[in-house]
């Protein structure tokens, strides 16, 4: 009855805080569904509880150790040259009318970004015991609760992240218009204060940056305005031109593959590969109006290898990750994110400036002729 299926519901929802055998029973289900054949040693599922119950307390060590010095400004001084990338980027393009484009330029204006870890640390306030693991976690659910309620009648903050510095991994809130990149997601091989600057620009910060902002546009980012509401801007025209643009991808992306003979959904997917293309052609152009605007010349060859390769290079070799059959299968039915294969060979294909750093000639696989453009 109800009183079964509600006692089955919570059980499964705390396993992971539970004795062995209930971790274990929760486990072999992720086993069939990930093709994942052993869980990840008990000291990394701790500090990964740690760092989801107490964040900015255990980022504070993670930031003094991986992200010192003069990390934040570099990578700050990154997003501002992306940034303005988008401000030329949306003044050139050919599908959106006036009466689009100076709401879209103000949208860009409003954007803010978080980078690194907050400028002010987040207290907490409740009791932690070595000896009740349980407890603990229930505490830490029962503070974080009570913190979201106080929001209630107050002020929008829009400094209060929404992940732990550690976090390898990014985001963009449409309804507050902000992006933000975790310390975590600024460290190797990501990005690195000793890397070539296209290697950091195409890993970073069209992976990534171009990535989150381009979101503000795609599909489902284009429903909010720049204060964060949900509202129609377009005009009628623009938005039948980029629905076509945005077919492209659809299509596109439906004819790969995430294991055989299982299609990737190219309309779950279409806003994650829109950013993954535009935030790549961001980065791009990005690059090359930083490198434009340095007192002293960029080192032009590494290896060689020429920088706008290496800018190609960085962002393909970001996307390295080993992934199960069982768990491809399973996200192309659920994810919004392509396969990583598809996340660097379906963007660049789509990228004018790849064929014309690689010499690749007009009609060969990774400059086939045809490209789908959006941003």
């Amino acid at each position: 009855g109800l009183d079964s299926y509600l006692t089955w519901t919570i059980v499964r929802t705390v396993a992971s805080e539970l004795d062995k055998k209930f971790v274990d029973e929760a486990f072999a289900l992720q086993r069939e569904l990930t093709g994942v054949t052993a869980q990840p040693p008990r000291s990394r599922r701790c500090i990964e509880r740690v760092d989801e119950d107490l964040g900015e307390l255990l980022g504070q060590s993670y930031v003094k150790a991986r992200f010192a010095g003069d990390s934040k400004a570099r990578a700050v001084e990154l997003t501002k040259a992306v940034f303005a990338a988008m401000k030329v980027t949306i003044d050139a393009l050919p599908w959106m009318d006036d009466a689009t484009r100076a709401p879209a330029k103000a949208k860009l204006d409003k954007m803010a970004y978080l980078i690194g870890y907050p400028d002010t640390w987040r207290t907490y306030t409740f009791d932690i015991a070595r000896d009740d693991y349980f407890a603990n976690v229930r505490a830490a659910a029962r503070f974080e609760l009570a913190r979201q309620y106080a929001k209630i009648g107050k002020p929008v903050n829009r400094f209060d992240w929404q992940m732990t510095p550690p976090t390898v991994n990014a985001y963009f809130d449409s309804t507050l218009n902000e992006i933000a990149l975790p310390a975590g997601q600024l460290q190797p091989p990501f990005f690195g204060a000793t890397f070539h600057p296209a290697v950091n620009f195409g890993s970073t910060g069209g992976g990534t940056i171009g990535h989150e902002i381009t979101h503000g546009f795609d599909d489902e980012g284009s429903q909010f305005d720049g204060d964060g509401n949900l509202r129609d801007w377009w005009s009628k025209a623009t938005k039948e031109k980029f629905t076509a643009a945005t077919r492209c991808v659809v299509d596109q992306y439906a004819g790969y593959e995430a294991v055989p003979k299982v299609k990737l959904d190219g309309k779950l997917t279409a806003g994650e590969n829109i950013a993954d293309i535009g935030g790549v052609k961001l980065g791009y152009q990005a690059y090359q109006l930083w490198k434009a605007s340095q007192q002293q010349p960029v080192q032009s060859t590494i290896e060689d290898y020429t920088d706008d390769q290496l800018y190609f290079l960085g962002y393909g070799q970001s996307w390295c990750m080993k992934v199960t059959k069982e768990k491809a299968e399973t996200n192309a039915h659920s994810d919004p994110h392509s396969p990583p294969r598809w996340r660097v060979n379906g963007v660049i294909v789509n990228q004018p400036s790849f064929g014309t750093a690689f010499k690749c000639a007009a009609g060969t696989p990774m400059n086939p002729g045809k490209q789908c453009s959006v941003w």
